[in-house]
């Protein structure tokens, strides 16, 4: 690979061993924030919070396969963003069209002399709501939905009995709250065709989760639950984490919109949005899949005129080749990993990288391939498989 002693055969006989000795070789872990001295406009940690929120809002559809990752470059002026995108499989012209319409909105806030407050937030959390609404309904198991959710009980249905559970002190407030969101999600239920009734549909799910957020922003949920004698007992962690992933929909909108309006700051005062993907050639097995994160890592291995992001985020955590690879490239940060193998995993060493970047490439992947032939002789110390979002 890159001219260097590994070849993409022996790499992959690598991973396949390391699978099927272990496929969840590391529990999942928190990354550390590295220490960075920069004169960049666009702090780390605001970089971080932009890039996490983007890629949340990047996942559409309830296709577990398909993998979004984002980055921010930000311009060499500072007064504009790159906003890159890429998924492990599927079309990315739906989420680039949405988020265009995004970018457009934060380019308007951060344009404008004073800040309208509730109004920006509203107009990009409509946008977000439009954009994720299929989504949305899958986190909700409404009926409107693909077949992964037939069967199970809604989470609203969930969340109304178990604040009605006879071990739990609810507050009026809250069993107000939880009717409140049960009547909105019974019309939206109610509704006969969604495709047909997109208005009505957007206008419920914006209710829902405003509400959600409402809610999960004045009762902590795990705090409620933990004393409880629900069952089963996994229910407490399932409703706590359910509900938070709502209500990110509206804070991560929050959140975009707050960074737009810094006056400090005018990255957002140009969005570009640029979808890329790596066409797998036909002499690689179709089941082998180039990870998203790893995609937009080489897209700046390519092209390596353009100023590098400090962080790439993924609507999923890192696998555990990921996130090997990414600590010994140390280019970019990924925040986490959940430590699960997957045996399919490549790298694209077909790409038209400059040659001047062979010679270390070719190091890595021998230094990568090493690691894992370490791994492998290692005692074997199997993890429970992870949450990988």
């Amino acid at each position: 690979m890159w001219g260097g002693t590994t070849t993409r055969s022996r790499l992959q006989q690598s991973i396949t061993s390391l699978h099927k000795a272990n496929n969840v070789p590391e529990a999942p872990t928190e990354n550390p924030v590295p220490m960075i001295h920069s004169t960049r406009h666009l702090s780390f940690s605001l970089e971080k919070e932009i890039a996490k929120s983007l890629a949340f809002i990047s996942v559409t559809s309830d296709d577990n396969r398909k993998v979004m990752a984002v980055c921010v470059e930000e311009h060499i002026d500072g007064d504009g963003i790159t906003i890159r995108i890429a998924s492990n499989t599927g079309d990315l012209s739906a989420v680039t069209a949405g988020f265009r319409r995004i970018g457009k909105i934060l380019e308007q806030v951060a344009r404008e002399p004073k800040p309208r407050r509730i109004d920006d937030v509203e107009t990009l959390f409509r946008e977000v709501i439009a954009l994720d609404i299929d989504r949305i309904l899958s986190r909700l198991r409404s009926r409107h939905v693909s077949k992964r959710t037939i069967g199970k009980p809604a989470i609203i249905t969930q969340l109304h009995d178990a604040i009605h559970h006879e071990s739990i002190k609810s507050t009026a407030s809250i069993i107000n709250k939880s009717q409140s969101l049960r009547d909105l999600f019974t019309e939206l239920e109610g509704i006969p065709d969604i495709k047909a009734s997109t208005a009505d549909a957007q206008r419920l799910v914006y209710e829902i989760v405003t509400q959600v957020h409402a809610l999960t922003s004045s009762t902590d949920l795990h705090l409620l639950f933990r004393d409880s004698k629900l069952e089963p007992p996994s229910l407490k962690a399932h409703l706590t984490l359910a509900f938070s992933k709502l209500s990110r929909y509206y804070s991560d909108a929050y959140s975009l919109v707050c960074a737009a309006r810094d006056k400090e700051c005018h990255v957002f005062r140009t969005v570009v949005v640029e979808p890329f993907h790596i066409d797998m050639p036909p002499f690689i097995d179709e089941t082998i899949k180039v990870h998203a994160e790893i995609q937009l890592l080489f897209f700046y291995e390519v092209h390596t005129h353009l100023p590098r992001p400090r962080i790439i985020c993924a609507s999923k955590s890192a696998c555990y080749l990921c996130n090997l690879f990414f600590s010994l490239h140390g280019g970019f940060y990924v925040p986490r990993s959940h430590g699960k193998l997957y045996k399919s995993w490549t790298l694209p060493d077909w790409l038209p990288v400059p040659p001047a970047r062979h010679i270390e490439l070719g190091n890595l992947a021998t230094k990568f391939n090493a690691a894992l032939e370490r791994r492998i002789k290692r005692p074997t110390r199997r993890h429970a498989d992870p949450n990988e979002s």
